[in-house]
């Protein structure tokens, strides 16, 4: 029976959010699970000429790299980086692909429909996907399609239970995939996120474990890649970062800011840009 192959949208900034993300899928998984940081095997393409066609992340346009990076081979998961898993994710990457290449879920956030993070969560059958960077950048120049419909996956039917891809939503014991959606929210950035509590139970866990070091987090605070007061957090074992102590909260204020002002991209490129307030686009 093949591993499962697990593709991780993240830039390099974002490595101990993936790490996290690793934790929780190797938590429950009932087999052997492989996991690939696409920043890291990423294919060289070029920015598309139009600026509402770049993308929305550093990481936005890696998930369509999976099958040529799988060399158009076997089947292959991807998951963005601010995910965190509550059950087996072989369920997922056994899912029969009879009628089409790939699996997902629709996607919706409340009653409102969220068709763009359909692509955040996806199984790949690699061999029959035809994905070419070049080609996509291509296509997107020449207007064949628009990149609404690229990441809506527009041409393919949701056929994975909504309960894979849950838009900042929890509901035990029914939720296998939680989604932090929000930029300006993200238990990693902010400590107003209802749901940080989660997320944070995982990463103490994963520090307990060995699979992530204290030093590891304090690199990252000091790296400004994340908020300074997950060092507190994670001394005193506080999952809820609502509870923090105000004098504790004035200490991630010069971060936070800092983070809005870069639309939360840790690198440098040209990005599709939205308000500080707007959830993260794809």
């Amino acid at each position: 029976m093949q591993d499962i192959q697990i593709y991780i949208g993240c830039s390099p900034a974002q490595t101990l959010v993936a790490k996290v993300l690793e934790w929780s899928v190797r938590k429950h998984a009932s087999r052997a699970v492989q996991f690939y940081h696409l920043h890291a095997h990423a294919v060289d393409f070029r920015m598309p000429s139009k600026p509402q066609n770049r993308p929305g992340t550093p990481f936005s346009f890696q998930r369509f790299m999976i099958p040529e990076i799988a060399g158009f081979k076997g089947r292959g998961i991807y998951m963005d980086c601010d995910q965190i898993v509550f059950k087996d994710i072989a369920r997922v990457f056994d899912h029969p692909l009879d009628k089409q290449p790939l699996a997902f879920c629709d996607t919706h956030k409340g009653r409102k429909a969220r068709p763009m993070l359909r692509s955040s969560f996806m199984l790949l059958d690699c061999e029959r996907m035809d994905w070419r960077m070049s080609q996509i950048v291509s296509d997107l120049d020449a207007e064949r399609y628009s990149y609404q419909r690229l990441f809506s996956l527009e041409d393919y039917s949701p056929n994975l239970p909504r309960t894979w891809n849950s838009l900042d939503r929890y509901r035990w014991p029914f939720t296998g995939m939680l989604h932090y959606t929000g930029k300006s929210t993200q238990p990693w950035i902010h400590h107003r996120h209802k749901l940080s509590k989660l997320w944070f139970e995982y990463l103490f866990q994963a520090v307990d474990n060995g699979y992530i070091t204290g030093d590891e987090v304090d690199q990252a605070v000091q790296a400004e890649l994340v908020r300074p007061s997950l060092n507190y957090q994670l001394e005193k074992r506080l999952a809820d970062a609502r509870r923090l102590p105000d004098s504790v909260k004035k200490t991630d204020e010069a971060f936070i800011e800092a983070c809005a002002q870069r639309e939360y991209n840790n690198v440098p490129g040209e990005y599709r840009t939205a308000p500080e307030s707007a959830e993260r686009p794809a």
